[in-house]
């Protein structure tokens, strides 16, 4: 089987060895070493705009400064927002759950967008357990209001 060298463009052939690139071991060191000496630049994150370095690993493909970044590009693709509406709704809420008031810095995952589960419209921002716990009575305000009663019941 005839390959081509990814470094140098050569074809080279090498019986038995099907998942060689390269056509000596002097290509895979200069290649080896090309990579270790690449030019990082500092690029624009696509979501916050902040400067940042990206890693060795993917400096050809990092869009975004941080998971947080990423994350909240993902969850604003999902409901159709632009980052200009997630982030007025992130600052009408001072960076907090909209139910508990916990702060996006104390919180492992960044807010979400929280929609009515029947018209799609965009609520708020709410943390996962707070969005999970809207989840699991069903948004249903009756079923809220009787355990909280419970609750009460039990803590007087």
């Amino acid at each position: 089987m005839v390959r081509v060298c990814k470094f140098c463009g050569e074809e080279f052939s090498e019986p038995g060895r099907r998942n060689k690139i390269y056509c000596s071991r002097r290509c895979n060191a200069r290649s080896q070493a090309k990579k270790r000496n690449a030019v990082y630049v500092a690029r624009e994150c696509a979501w916050c705009g902040a400067e940042f370095m990206p890693d060795k690993h993917n400096h050809t493909t990092q869009r975004f400064c941080s998971d947080g970044c990423k994350r909240r590009s993902q969850t604003v693709a999902v409901y159709g927002l632009v980052p200009a509406e997630y982030n007025a709704l992130f600052e009408d809420q001072s960076g907090c759950c909209a139910i508990c008031g916990d702060h996006q810095e104390s919180l492992s995952k960044s807010l979400g967008v929280k929609i009515h589960p029947e018209t799609q419209e965009v609520l708020g921002l709410l943390c996962t357990f707070c969005s999970t716990g809207l989840g699991a009575f069903d948004h249903d305000p009756e079923l809220l209001a009787q355990s909280i009663a419970y609750l009460e019941m039990y803590n007087a």
